[in-house]
């Protein structure tokens, strides 16, 4: 891995003229690339997470980096999607505002809940997603329409 001396930093994040489902990526060499996810995994300083104006609170501390936002809580929970048949892996979305994961389990977590006597047919997905402080304090165990809520506002548009 480069040290930090030698990254070639993004400089500027902005939606693609053409196409909304883009991010033009501008480098401080100059140099442009259109992405269609931007992903950043630098942790607490993350270039990327402050230019998409994601706060951060060390979960530690409580000490507050450049802002606070809904990093502060989040929601995690297993579901299987109504509707249409369903068959998409992994997806996410990162914004100002919040956050949304959805992660197909394997199969094999359907047999060991059946092993439990809990049959669960069709595709299960862990989600995630952040819930912002404005929202105040998460349920305890959220229910179907508090979740669905959820990916309505914070996941992504399929």
């Amino acid at each position: 891995m480069p040290s930090s001396s030698h990254r070639i930093l993004p400089s500027l994040f902005s939606r693609n003229d053409k196409d909304d489902q883009l991010t033009d990526v501008t480098f401080e060499s100059g140099k442009i690339i259109t992405a269609k996810y931007v992903v950043g995994a630098d942790g607490a300083r993350s270039v990327v997470r402050q230019m998409a104006g994601i706060g951060f609170v060390d979960p530690k501390t409580g000490e507050q980096g450049d802002r606070v936002t809904n990093l502060s809580q989040m929601v995690l929970a297993d579901v299987v999607y109504e509707g249409k048949d369903h068959d998409f892996g992994f997806m996410g979305t990162v914004s100002p505002e919040s956050f949304f994961l959805s992660i197909p389990m394997p199969q094999s977590f359907n047999e060991l809940l059946a092993m439990n006597g809990q049959i669960v047919e069709g595709q299960i997905y862990r989600i995630g997603s952040g819930v912002p402080l404005a929202d105040g304090e998460i349920p305890r165990s959220p229910n179907k329409e508090y979740l669905q809520s959820l990916i309505d506002r914070f996941g992504p548009t399929i």
